[in-house]
């Protein structure tokens, strides 16, 4: 926002500068000032300036003194050259003031570098279009606007500023602070206000605590070593969109705030708070990310309030290993064994990674998703889960599991870890590649057992070959598929190679029919169904270009746990089926992978009857229903 203003001040700046750089505009109209003399001919003249002043560069070797007493409006930017910055190591020092000044369209001061030690406008009250001292104001100790109450926009950083005389605002909506020596932000932040963007950004090594004064924010972002009050001194209701903090030391409600409602609250990496109290009356969304920094957090506190608020909870904590999250009680200031977290009756999104959780904790919103969709709180309508927990966990998925199986849980996107393996059957914790490989062998060896068939990864041949190459059903994809189509009038391009692929018959073929992405890593099944869904787009695309009868294409994303089944059909409509083997076991995981194995010969000219018998019996195709809009896809690139 500031450039449009910067601009309209630089051009006319420069042009009478460059023009007329000797001349005084004795018509009041926009004015360099690069004296004493200019700035007295100024003020003796000028009550009111229609245009632009623009201070410097100086002449001079000592400080040089400009006032402007006499002047009360102008009708312009005051700001400093940009040849100030240009010319620094020979500029003097400067003050700037005027206790006339009353109205301006906008202050600049410090956007480029400058030596200004001293501003100081006491009875300013109005900048119509912004106030701004930047932080290339290095050398500004003492600032003094006390009067100043509207400004649209206001930009405070000099990061040497110790004085600061200010009173409070009206009429302010966007607002940027950053790091200062002064010891109260409170005439900034303090003000009962409707504001749009705040950005305050420390360290402010002298302030202990800011209070927020603000009606409402939409967007409130704070980074710095203190406490954060919410309220100030007179605000009784308070509405934020979003609350992001960094590096807080504690959040509290002022006592006398009646309302308090944040849409989402964000808690960054460096967070200093050990015991999280959440203060608000009501929260949508509290995400919590502690990935790269210490990790000093260790309980979080949801009021009894939780339980009615309204328009869904999305739960979002990931890097967290200290925080206890092993039930809903804890122990009090009092050492007393009380309830700490009450769980929203209205929850849309979980996702809990690298946190110390236990089943104890989820206890009230699993018995809320198992209830009657008739009851006073019926089950919410989760969209997304996730759940893995830190080393030293104790926890079972098979709670949740038993939810998604019920409808209560969603299928995609749903992951879970327990936190200790099984202790018999299959284990959860397959190497990837070497599971995968197992599966197709297995399908391979049973029930295509008659089919000629080979199977490679890469360049890796996993087992001998036993067919013709006009016989073989393949499972290996060497080729990378680039192709452009169209999707809403626009064209996209889609490019990649999958990490498998199954056809019958020649490569050369274009006969593909099983698209196959292998997570590298465990609880990430569902990564690959962008790059799947890239590549099944490509060779549906080649086919309809070739005239083919039946352009379906089937896809697959697995981690070995979770299987994520894909089919792209001949009207260009995708839609899938998530299977978990802790769910299931590998029974219906089997099924699926030889239903597709079957189908891939069943759609190649050379299969044969048998085959094709056998895949009008399999089972899970007609179960896959279109559910996603591919819009987000505009350009794979799968490595």
């Amino acid at each position: 926002m500031l450039g449009l203003f910067r601009a309209s001040l630089i051009a006319p700046l420069l042009t009478v500068w460059i023009c007329c750089s000797n001349a005084f505009a004795a018509n009041c109209s926009s004015t360099w000032i690069k004296s004493v003399a200019d700035a007295d001919k100024l003020r003796q003249n000028c009550r009111i300036v229609y245009g632009h002043v623009g201070i410097g560069p100086f002449a001079d070797n000592g400080t040089v003194h400009i006032n402007l007493d006499g002047v009360e409006m102008i009708a312009g930017t005051l700001g400093e050259s940009p040849l100030m910055q240009s010319d620094d190591v020979t500029q003097p020092y400067y003050t700037l003031s005027s206790s006339s000044l009353e109205v301006v369209d906008a202050v600049e001061i410090g956007y480029y570098g400058t030596k200004v030690v001293n501003l100081s406008l006491p009875s300013l009250k109005s900048a119509r279009d912004y106030f701004e001292v930047g932080k290339r104001a290095y050398n500004l100790t003492y600032l003094d606007i006390s009067s100043l109450n509207f400004a649209p926009s206001i930009t405070l950083s000099p990061p040497n500023l110790t004085t600061l005389h200010h009173t409070g605002l009206r009429n302010v909506t966007a607002m940027s602070i950053d790091a200062m020596k002064i010891d109260s932000l409170d005439s900034l932040t303090d003000n009962q206000l409707n504001m749009s963007q705040v950005f305050i950004q420390g360290p402010f090594p002298n302030v202990n605590e800011i209070a927020i004064g603000f009606i409402s924010a939409k967007h409130l972002h704070i980074n710095d070593n203190s406490s954060l009050t919410l309220g100030g001194s007179s605000t009784t209701a308070m509405t934020i969109k979003e609350l992001s903090l960094h590096g807080i030391t504690d959040l509290k409600r002022s006592a006398q705030l009646q309302t308090l409602k944040v849409d989402t609250l964000k808690l960054s990496s460096s967070i200093s708070i050990t015991d999280l109290e959440i203060p608000f009356d009501d929260l949508r969304s509290l995400n919590i990310q502690q990935r790269w920094e210490t990790h000093p957090m260790k309980s979080i506190t949801l009021p009894p309030k939780a339980v009615d608020w309204t328009g869904g909870f999305d739960l979002d904590i990931v890097g967290a290993p200290d925080l206890n999250l092993t039930s809903i009680y804890g122990v009090n200031d009092k050492g007393n064994h009380v309830q700490t977290w009450y769980w929203p009756k209205n929850v849309s999104r979980i996702r809990i990674s690298d946190v110390t959780v236990g089943n104890a904790f989820f206890d009230p919103f699993v018995a809320q998703q198992k209830g009657p969709w008739d009851s006073q709180f019926p089950p919410s309508a989760v969209r997304s889960f996730g759940v893995s927990p830190s080393v030293n966990s104790s926890f079972n998925c098979t709670p949740f599991v038993e939810l998604q199986s019920m409808g209560r849980l969603p299928d995609v996107p749903f992951m879970c870890d327990d936190s200790k393996p099984p202790t018999s059957g299959v284990p959860v914790h397959l190497p990837i590649p070497l599971s995968l490989v197992i599966l197709l062998n297995v399908v391979d060896s049973t029930y295509l057992l008659q089919q000629p068939t080979s199977l490679h990864h890469g360049n890796k041949n996993l087992k001998a070959k036993r067919a013709t190459k006009n016989d073989a059903l393949n499972k290996h994809i060497t080729r990378t598929c680039k192709k452009s189509v169209k999707w809403k009038g626009k064209t996209r391009m889609l490019s990649g190679s999958p990490d498998y692929g199954i056809w019958y018959g020649e490569e050369e073929d274009l006969d593909l029919n099983v698209v196959i992405m292998e997570a590298k890593r465990p609880n990430s099944a569902s990564e690959g169904v962008p790059q799947a869904l890239a590549y099944m787009g490509c060779v549906h695309k080649q086919r309809k270009d070739l005239g083919k009868a039946d352009t379906t294409v089937y896809g697959i994303s697995t981690d070995a746990m979770n299987f994520t089944f894909m089919k792209l059909d001949n009207k260009s409509q995708w839609s899938f089926k998530l299977v978990g083997v802790v769910a299931n076991g590998f029974e219906q995981v089997l099924g699926l992978l030889v239903y597709l194995m079957t189908k891939a010969a069943l759609m190649s000219p050379a299969s044969s009857r048998h085959a094709s018998r056998r895949a009008q019996q399999g089972s899970g195709g007609s179960e896959l229903s279109f559910d996603h809009d591919p819009e987000n896809y505009d350009q794979m690139d799968i490595a």
